[in-house]
């Protein structure tokens, strides 16, 4: 039997003070993304609609798709010369560490935390990327608490920390 594990981007809206406060002591996101501990979120200022979170391989899936529409519209004028074939290096795969991931790109991250959540770093966007998503990202398209989370932060001057898990 084949089990699919669901992988779950939880983000959160934080005031300046409270993001000094976490990348200070990033293992508090623990506390905010896993254990949603009422004392913790106080503490940073979290209120309930400031927390949020989206499907990562729905947002992935999407952004590969549209990915593809755009990539076969380009082949269509340009063909692959023996030259291009030859200098492709053929370790590399979608799963390489070294590729930018996407969903991440399209989300206007712009940092990473001290904290490691189940698929890697915690990470988080300025104020400034938080207005660069909320007017360019196609992955809050997806959930409709999720965009407006990014858009009250980038309104307010606010950041918006994340995990993946």
């Amino acid at each position: 039997m084949l089990v699919s594990m669901a992988m779950w981007i939880s983000l959160a809206r934080v005031k300046p003070e409270a993001f000094e406060t976490i990348k200070g002591n990033a293992e508090i996101l623990d506390k905010v993304f896993m254990e949603e501990d009422a004392d913790a979120l106080q503490s940073l200022g979290i209120a309930g609609g400031d927390i949020s979170g989206l499907d990562y391989a729905t947002a992935l899936e999407m952004l590969e798709l549209d990915s593809e529409d755009d990539d076969g519209e380009d082949q269509a004028d340009e063909a692959e010369t023996p030259d291009d074939a030859a200098s492709a290096d053929p370790e590399s795969t979608d799963g390489d560490a070294e590729q930018p991931d996407s969903v991440m790109i399209d989300l206007c991250v712009d940092g990473e935390l001290d904290y490691v959540a189940t698929y890697g770093p915690a990470f988080y966007l300025s104020p400034a990327a938080a207005k660069k998503a909320a007017a360019n990202s196609k992955v809050l398209e997806l959930d409709d608490e999720v965009k407006a989370l990014v858009q009250t932060a980038a309104e307010h001057g606010h950041y918006v920390v994340g995990i993946v898990s």
